[in-house]
């Protein structure tokens, strides 16, 4: 019997926190969707003049390298920071090109830059959406999965302590100070 318990042990502790997933999900998960907003934010300012671009940019690349370092798959973040890099790349392009053209080379420059920053915030507020529907529907199923787990450790837990707690005495605690449980 003192084996099976081991083994068990062993078990349990080899598969760590079974509510870890969860844990990196909700708050990765946050973390991505509040960046997202800000970059919705910062393209809408950005569609406006080319004339904060120095500014905005490294703003636009920091958030992306945030998006990419969350990894969360269930939000395709990946995929997300391919396109803002691919997008970033074309507004830098632009942006070099507006720098050396003339008045009316500058003004269809400037057309183009801001066709590229209107379309990368119209793929990043429907990413924002596909984001906020995917949190809400695994919230919906991990909120009932999380209770009920927590109410099976709750009842159990207490029928367990309630039972054993009346039963033990000082001298059956030193006596058991060799076992776990």
């Amino acid at each position: 019997m003192v084996s099976i318990e081991r083994i068990a042990r062993r078990i349990v502790a080899d598969s760590g926190n079974a509510l870890d997933e969860y844990y990196r999900f909700y708050n990765n998960g946050e973390w991505v969707i509040r960046v997202v907003r800000q970059v919705v934010s910062l393209l809408a300012e950005m569609e406006g003049s080319m004339s904060n671009f120095s500014a905005d940019i490294p703003k636009l690349e920091g958030n992306e390298g945030y998006i990419g370092d969350a990894d969360v798959k269930e939000l395709d973040t990946d995929s997300c920071s391919r396109e803002l890099k691919s997008r970033i790349a074309e507004m830098k392009k632009k942006y070099a090109e507006w720098e050396k053209a003339d008045g009316a080379g500058q003004a269809k420059l400037s057309d183009e830059y801001k066709a590229i920053v209107l379309t990368l915030k119209d793929y990043m507020t429907a990413y924002e959406q596909s984001c906020v529907t995917t949190f809400r529907n695994r919230y919906v199923e991990d909120e009932r999965n999380v209770r009920d787990l927590l109410d099976i450790m709750h009842r159990n837990g207490t029928k367990v302590m309630n039972d054993k707690i009346g039963q033990n005495t000082g001298d059956d605690l030193k006596n058991r100070q060799d076992k776990p449980y």
